[in-house]
């Protein structure tokens, strides 16, 4: 976390680990990040509902 902190400092146009793998590894990486980060949360949240739907009924 430090290193990605450090990173983000580095340049002030990185707004989130998706930029910066972007600028470092290229745009389709960065794209691939980002939507992947997105997805996780959406399947994260997905699981949540499930669990406590169950945990009510």
């Amino acid at each position: 976390m430090r290193a990605m902190g450090e990173l983000l400092l580095s340049n002030l146009r990185y707004k989130s680990f998706a930029d910066f793998v972007a600028d470092l590894l290229g745009p389709w990486a960065g794209f691939f990040t980002g939507w992947t980060y997105w997805f996780c949360w959406i399947v994260t949240g997905i699981a949540d509902v499930i669990a406590i739907s169950g945990y009510v009924s």
